[in-house]
């Protein structure tokens, strides 16, 4: 995770990705919003991945920044790696 101190306990999980899968990687910055909840945030964050999920990473990544609220002024990070 992105900015979590390592003496926090959480759980991990694992998972498969396909070759030429796309992992995205986000901060809470880029979903959280003054006009939606959090859910409709993280619902509009993944219709957007889908649209871009074929471009180039650097679109996927300036893409996905675009969404965060700036009016709010949190931290706004979005990593992707494309696996070949």
């Amino acid at each position: 995770p992105l900015g979590v101190p390592t003496r926090l306990d959480r759980t991990e999980a694992a998972g498969h990705l396909e070759p030429a899968g796309l992992l995205i990687l986000v901060t809470d910055g880029v979903v959280e919003s003054r006009d939606h909840d959090l859910d409709e945030g993280i619902a509009k964050l993944c219709r957007r991945a889908a649209e871009l999920r074929e471009r180039p990473l650097r679109e996927v990544v300036d893409g996905l920044a675009a969404l965060a609220d700036t009016t709010l002024r949190d931290d706004v990070t979005v990593m992707a790696v494309r696996l070949s």
